[in-house]
């Protein structure tokens, strides 16, 4: 059986996709600091519900740390060690916990753990940008930048394929052990209004852990066409807005820090915090 965190079918025009598949009602979505009240209002409610069911959770086979792990952040998630400081009022190696502490949370978690990609594997990026007005080579480079910030955070292995023709209506999912990414233009219906971005996980349940195998993320040609690249504000807004989604896409949930890059709201003081880079260093721990 496989599982996965699920966009109103609004937002994807496909009524295939749940076919098979156990559905939950978490959409990873990323609002513009445009977005009327309303809306915001609206989303916020949804985030902290969310918040609250899908607390990281750890799973023995979280340890295989692939990237370096500044002592900032291995006091965030209280590993022990040379440096770090122990509290008392904080169970020593328990990541999860210092990751809820710090505001964060998992796309999905149970009892055996979050869900995650195992790290033993290149995962697959599929870029594809026929279905959006946005200039296809500052799409596929901004994208690419992403993709392999997204390594260095996370130290998961990801080998990106650029010219991809698929649109959003092609597959229903995206093949096993990849990560769809889907340029669209903006009044296409497959974002709400002030909607950057939204992200699809796919999960399945294997021996003792909760395995991602699958990802759709879409990305509005607003991130693009309202920023330049070149620009350091607009560069560092289209920065942001990827690795936001792609942060979804590799199972971290959003983030109650509105300075954090996983809050879902964007505003211009997001950054990759410390607890953002703890986030995405526990996402690529999974081991095989």
């Amino acid at each position: 059986m496989s599982y996965r965190k699920r966009l109103p079918a609004k937002r994807l025009g496909l009524g295939l996709v749940a076919t098979a598949l156990l559905v939950s009602s978490f959409s990873g979505a990323l609002l513009s600091q445009d977005s009327p009240t309303p809306d915001q209002g609206d989303h916020e409610l949804h985030d902290r519900a969310n918040n609250e069911a899908y607390a990281w959770a750890n799973n023995p086979a979280d340890r295989k740390w692939r990237v370096e792990l500044p002592v900032s952040v291995r006091n965030l998630l209280t590993l022990t060690g040379a440096g770090t400081t122990r509290r008392a009022d904080r169970v020593d190696n328990d990541p999860a916990s210092g990751l809820a502490l710090a505001g964060s949370t998992a796309m999905f978690a149970d009892a055996t753990g979050s869900a995650l990609w195992p790290n033993c594997t290149p995962i697959r990026v599929t870029v594809d940008t026929v279905e959006s007005s946005a200039d296809s080579t500052a799409a596929a480079l901004a994208t690419r930048d992403a993709i392999t910030e997204l390594g260095e955070l996370t130290g998961l292995e990801f080998t990106p394929t650029t010219d991809s023709t698929h649109t959003v209506g092609d597959n229903p999912a995206p093949q096993p052990n990849t990560i769809q990414i889907i340029w669209v233009n903006r009044d296409t219906g497959l974002l709400e209004d002030h909607e950057l971005g939204a992200a699809e996980v796919w999960h399945r349940k294997v021996v003792d852990r909760l395995i991602v195998f699958q990802a759709i993320v879409l990305l509005s040609d607003e991130i693009l066409t309202k920023h330049d690249l070149d620009t350091n504000t607009g560069g560092d807004f289209i920065r942001t807005t990827l690795i936001h989604e792609l942060g979804h896409a590799v199972g971290i949930g959003h983030s109650v820090d509105d300075g954090s890059v996983m809050y879902p709201r964007l505003n211009r003081k997001a950054s990759v915090t410390t607890a953002d880079r703890a986030a995405f260093a526990y996402a690529g721990s999974r081991g095989c």
